[in-house]
């Protein structure tokens, strides 16, 4: 049960990637930066699945699913503390909101950190970590070696700052917002992102209290499994938080469409009545309104133009 609920949640966020990639081309750094969170995020829960991981194990490393996964995440969480940095955008106020400075010096360092911290879970993969055997689930099957438990806290060192700033910056937007949907959105982002850190510092604890007090394979199970499924979870309410807000967007074209396909029929017998004043012709209202030479706002403003008050 709780491996569909992880191809489920992958398959969402891989759904909301692709849904955003045209930011990759035509949005700004802000959008851009979204984007890159939840394809990383998306890469990096797709790893966590049995079938992926399944096809990275007959690379003949050990456990490279785990590394793998570990650097999406990464890269993921960089782009959202970028994304978090660019929603102020460039302020021009003499001085800057220390909310605002700290976010943008975290956003700024996260890239060196972030290099350096992908080195060094490199360095301690391959030295300190102990993988005789591929392991079905790196936490439990790696429970109690300090190896492993270093190994996951540098790792566990860039959500645990993410889920902070995030948190914080999208809780007090939520307060200050003027829209019903972006209230809303915000609102469960911020949730999702304070699950998150809670999520963080129950697996930090969790690790060294296995490693210091051992605890039975069963207990660390439950644990394990039980802060998964809440990490699956809170990216599920990412993902419903994101996409309220571009519901307006949404409804918005909807209601331009069926204006557009309304005033059809009274456009077309003005024209056909008066040929002259007409912009533009088109096969029929299916072809009117389907047309690609022009946006459906477009069409309205076309159409009203045609048609006499």
């Amino acid at each position: 049960m709780f491996d569909y609920f992880k191809y489920l949640t992958a398959a969402v966020m891989t759904i909301i990637a692709v849904w955003r990639f045209p930011a990759v081309r035509y949005g700004d750094a802000h959008r851009r930066a979204l984007w890159g969170g939840y394809a990383g995020f998306a890469v990096a829960l797709w790893l966590y699945t049995p079938a992926a991981m399944d096809a990275v194990d007959r690379i003949p490393v050990v456990d490279l699913s785990a590394l793998l996964r570990h650097f999406a995440s990464t890269a993921a969480i960089i782009a959202a503390l970028t994304y978090v940095a660019t929603s102020y955008g460039k302020s021009a106020e003499a001085v800057v909101p220390r909310h605002v400075a700290v976010s943008r010096w975290i956003a700024r360092a996260s890239y060196r950190a972030g290099a350096v911290g992908v080195t060094l879970l490199t360095v301690l993969f391959f030295t300190v970590v102990e993988r005789e055997k591929p392991s079905e689930n790196f936490l439990i099957d790696h429970a109690g070696q300090w190896g492993t438990a270093v190994y996951m806290t540098v790792f566990y060192f860039f959500p645990l700052v993410t889920t902070a700033v995030c948190g914080y910056q999208w809780t007090r937007a939520a307060r200050q917002a003027e829209c019903t949907s972006m209230r809303i959105g915000l609102s469960l982002m911020g949730v999702a992102m304070w699950m998150g850190l809670t999520h963080t510092t129950a697996r930090i604890t969790m690790l060294w209290a296995d490693v210091a007090f051992p605890l039975s394979p069963s207990t660390m199970r439950l644990l394990v499994d039980a802060t998964s499924m809440w990490m699956n979870l809170l990216f599920l309410i990412v993902a419903i938080g994101a996409s309220i807000p571009t519901t307006r967007a949404a409804v918005a074209r909807w209601k331009t469409w069926r204006t557009l396909y309304k005033i059809y029929p009274l456009w077309f017998d003005l024209v056909q009545a008066f040929p002259i004043v007409a912009t533009h012709r088109d096969s029929g209202r299916a072809d009117g309104v389907r047309s690609d030479r022009r946006t459906a706002r477009a069409g309205v403003d076309a159409w009203a133009i045609d048609t006499p008050p």
